[in-house]
């Protein structure tokens, strides 16, 4: 659970570079 929940943060984090 911890696991996926990092996986999300992650992807997010990426998201926010492309918004960039």
């Amino acid at each position: 659970m911890v696991r996926k929940g990092k996986v999300i943060v992650t992807g997010f984090g990426v998201i926010l570079l492309l918004a960039l």
